[in-house]
């Protein structure tokens, strides 16, 4: 939504499809029409009301702004079906039609409304959905950044303190200035993400990075950044190498002449065929890992799948097929170390997020 003091309210479509987003959604939209607002409550499965929410995007005096509640309601799993997981799906969408329709005439502000899907201290429990959200996050800067004329901003609200509490936290963030990529909302107090400076635990300094006769798990072990991580590790300390891969491909000439590398440097290598994306091949993994090393040390998550390309030339499925490995992958594997004592769990991303593109690989 898009609130000016100056010109008052304009043109806004709201639109909810959960259960729990659709009281919030009405109750957004009854405030803004007592004071004069031309507002719409669809459901993203109603085709009328998506269509014409087309015909508005289309207006020769378009949408000044559009809250996605979507994405509103908790979940156990951290999995691209969560809420989090259909929000990141609706930032396609307004990709694509950003994409289509090029520059617009008008600023048009695009909210993305999620429910506890990002933590903050004393506020609020660690929310399960982090993963989708983090995906989520890095998508609406992406495009804030490729297309200037449209404003992609990701308001995360409390359902922990009801319906009304969320609501008033709303209905104060959409009366403001347009802000911060990401604004947390808890109870009147709002939060927003900034970057500090820290210095390192000196604990962690007298601590080997890589254990001599340490075991050490890299997902996507075989791929490019993989391999080169398991040559670091390897020439680092004699120690322990589980190279996971999704393909169940015969070994290619390369793939030999690595393991071959690895093993005169000191390193046992051992290979396995698993889809991160499968929680129970993951855990399998783990268990046979530790029956068979008794232990493991560390783990690199570098599974991935290289498609480049721009965001908004992506279906759906494609997009859920490139973030898949990432977000649910890390999860599985969370889920099955947080038993063991591991030195560290390193996640593989990279700053392309951070920059100013919207092109989608595996790096995000």
């Amino acid at each position: 939504f898009f609130f000016q003091a100056e010109d008052g309210i304009r043109d806004h479509c709201v639109t909810g499809v959960q259960t729990c987003a659709l009281p919030i959604s009405e109750a957004l939209a009854g405030r803004m029409r007592s004071r004069g607002a031309d507002v719409h409550v669809v459901a993203a499965s109603d085709p009328a009301g998506w269509d014409d929410f087309l015909r508005r995007w289309e207006r020769p005096t378009p949408l000044a702004g559009v809250m996605d509640a979507r994405a509103l309601g908790g979940s156990e799993r951290c999995e691209l079906d969560d809420p989090a997981g259909s929000a990141v799906e609706s930032i396609v969408e307004l990709a694509d039609l950003a994409g289509r329709a090029g520059v617009r005439p008008h600023p048009l502000e695009w909210w993305v409304l999620t429910g506890d899907a990002f933590s903050v201290p004393n506020a609020s429990p660690t929310p399960a959905g982090v993963g989708a959200a983090a995906a989520l996050l890095a998508m609406a800067q992406g495009i804030s950044r490729d297309f200037p004329h449209l404003h992609c901003r990701c308001v995360d609200l409390s359902l922990a303190f009801g319906t009304q509490a969320a609501v008033d936290d709303a209905w104060e963030e959409w009366q403001s200035a347009p802000g911060a990529p990401l604004v947390v909302l808890r109870r009147g107090v709002r939060w927003i993400r900034s970057l500090e400076p820290t210095s390192q635990d000196s604990t962690i300094e007298d601590r080997p990075a890589v254990r001599a006769g340490g075991v050490y798990l890299i997902t996507g072990g075989l791929g490019h950044v993989g391999s080169r991580l398991a040559e670091q590790l390897a020439s680092t300390a004699s120690c322990t190498l589980i190279l996971a891969q999704r393909t169940a491909e015969a070994p290619s000439e390369q793939r030999r002449d690595l393991v071959h590398k690895l093993q005169q440097q000191g390193a046992v290598v051992w290979t396995r065929s698993v889809d991160c994306c499968n929680e129970l091949q993951v855990r399998r993994l783990i268990d046979e890992t530790l029956d068979r090393f008794g232990r493991l040390d560390g783990v690199i998550h570098a599974a991935g799948v290289v498609e480049d390309g721009v965001l908004w030339s992506r279906s759906p499925q494609q997009i859920r097929a490139l973030l898949e490995p990432k977000i649910r992958g890390a999860w599985n594997l969370h889920r099955a170390v947080e038993r063991l004592s591991l030195d560290w769990f390193v996640l593989c991303s990279s700053t392309a997020s951070d920059r100013k593109s919207t092109r989608l690989n595996s790096s995000h």
